[in-house]
């Protein structure tokens, strides 16, 4: 999904992918987020998302727990 919009056409959130991943959201607000990845070389789903806050702070995810055991074996 690449856009939201109300029902007066205001869009309330537009996404950006890269390669099916999410990049960047920017809200109606215009509060403004994106996503980094890191990737092991030898899997295919990212151990890590950095998330750039609104104010630049930002914040470290690991996710890789949370990948389902069949996207892990996905090229084994």
């Amino acid at each position: 999904m690449t856009q939201i919009r109300d029902e007066n056409g205001y869009v309330l959130i537009h996404n950006w992918f890269r390669e099916r991943f999410l990049q960047r959201q920017l809200f109606g607000d215009g509060a403004a987020y994106s996503y980094s990845y890191d990737w092991a070389p030898d899997e295919y789903y990212p151990k890590r998302v950095r998330v750039t806050l609104p104010d630049k702070a930002t914040q470290e995810l690991s996710v890789g727990a949370s990948v389902p055991e069949f996207v892990k074996n996905y090229h084994r």
